[in-house]
């Protein structure tokens, strides 16, 4: 998250990856969350841009969206990857 994004993923496999490939080069893991699709898609549709989509399943979401995405989650939990 060096540029202050945070990216997520639908897909656990991308999801792992993405926290093996920290730059932090800390233990890797993985922040699981639920969001449902109505607060997402809201999300999405902020003008200015606050998440950015790329393709169906992994999302941006900019440091402007961090205040209405811990509004918007659900039963964050964090998983150490093995």
């Amino acid at each position: 998250m060096g540029g202050g994004e945070f990216w997520a993923t639908t897909d656990q496999s991308v999801a792992d990856w993405f926290a093996r490939t920290n730059p932090a080069a800390g233990p890797p893991a993985r922040i699981e969350f639920e969001i449902n699709d109505g607060e997402l898609n809201q999300l999405c549709g902020v003008y200015p841009k606050v998440v950015i989509t790329h393709g169906l399943q992994d999302f941006e979401f900019l440091p402007t969206s961090i205040s209405l995405l811990n509004q918007a989650i659900a039963n964050l939990t964090i998983q150490e990857i093995v």
